[in-house]
């Protein structure tokens, strides 16, 4: 775990948070309480959003100003940055720009590791639970349950929602173009999947009832669809998987469409 590091990290003198960014969005935002009260860390999420559009993948080192402080994003692949906070003393850029760059180094030896490490730290501290995309609390009732996935009612439009949220950020990385294409291709040979079809958008449609209730054998070529799609999909992009795992989807969704899960 990286724990330790990004504790140290956060000693720092005007270091005030960290977070990853994945794609257009931030899924993991950490931050020492004494130094950002609870009530500024969602105001500051939402002032980060529109920032976070304008990093380009091809910049090593990004940095702006967001609400009376300065932020600095580290690439550590084409997907995926590690974004700083920091008050706005610059006596103290050069100790904390030294500390990031030694920083960025650990976390981009074993990206599935950082990943990891910062769901971990956003799950254990419950005051930065509503930054993380995870379950909401409701659904802790599905996953103590002892029904297995099939034993439990569902439509064509839940079964949707969560097909639709997977391609979509498949072609946040890949492209619209690819995603549909490859749905196309790993679709299994079971008369029930034409029903569902693939726009150009990469968006999957249903024709059909959409309260119509989805059986076990359904059930289960969708997700032999779902695991044929990641893997050619990881032929282009390796990482991805784990990302839908870890990032992409909350736990409903992947009861609903992989296999195996961590859950």
């Amino acid at each position: 775990m990286y724990q330790e590091f990004i504790h140290e990290f956060l000693k720092i003198p005007g270091v005030l948070g960290v977070a990853l960014i994945q794609g257009q969005s931030i899924p993991y935002f950490y931050a020492n309480n004494r130094k950002i009260e609870g009530h500024e860390k969602h105001s500051l999420i939402e002032s980060l959003q529109p920032s976070i559009t304008i990093v380009s993948s091809e910049v090593d080192c990004f940095q702006f100003q967001v609400k009376g402080y300065y932020a600095y994003s580290y690439k550590l692949n084409y997907h995926l940055s590690f974004l700083v906070i920091t008050d706005t003393d610059i006596a103290k850029n050069q100790l904390r720009a030294l500390a990031a760059q030694q920083l960025k180094a650990i976390l981009q030896k074993d990206v599935h590791q950082t990943i990891k490490t910062f769901k971990l730290l956003t799950e254990t501290f419950t005051q930065l639970q509503a930054f993380s995309n995870k379950a909401k609390p409701e659904l802790s009732a599905i996953k103590n349950s002892s029904l297995s996935l099939e034993e439990v009612s569902l439509n064509i439009t839940e079964l949707l929602n969560a097909l639709n949220r997977l391609s979509q950020f498949s072609s946040n990385y890949i492209g619209t173009k690819l995603t549909a294409n490859y749905w196309q291709l790993t679709r299994p040979n079971f008369d029930w999947l034409d029903n569902f079809q693939v726009n150009r958008s990469a968006e999957l449609v249903f024709h059909g009832a959409l309260t119509e209730s989805v059986t076990a054998q359904q059930h289960r070529i969708v997700k032999e669809w779902v695991a044929a799609f990641i893997k050619k999909c990881s032929q282009v992009i390796q990482d991805l998987p784990v990302m839908i795992e870890e990032i992409a989807l909350d736990e409903t969704h992947r009861r609903l469409l992989l296999t195996h899960t961590n859950s």
